[in-house]
């Protein structure tokens, strides 16, 4: 599948760092179209709670981290 636009390289540090956490979690949360991103990112607020979208972004933080 092909996805317009492309997804973000979660491991590129130099885009990641100029992401908050809170940016983090309200694309997460409410979804990419919310926040003037793709419309293709669904929002997880109603799924997960708003600690597994932290947990989820912390996790998120670990792909652009140095080995």
């Amino acid at each position: 599948m092909t996805y317009k636009p492309r997804p973000h390289d979660l491991t590129d540090r130099a885009y990641l760092g100029k992401r908050t956490d809170r940016d983090l979690y309200n694309v997460i949360s409410r979804g990419g179209g919310a926040v003037e991103r793709s419309l293709t990112m669904p929002g997880w607020g109603g799924v997960l709670s708003p600690q597994e979208i932290w947990d989820l972004v912390a996790y998120v933080r670990q792909f652009s981290k140095q080995p």
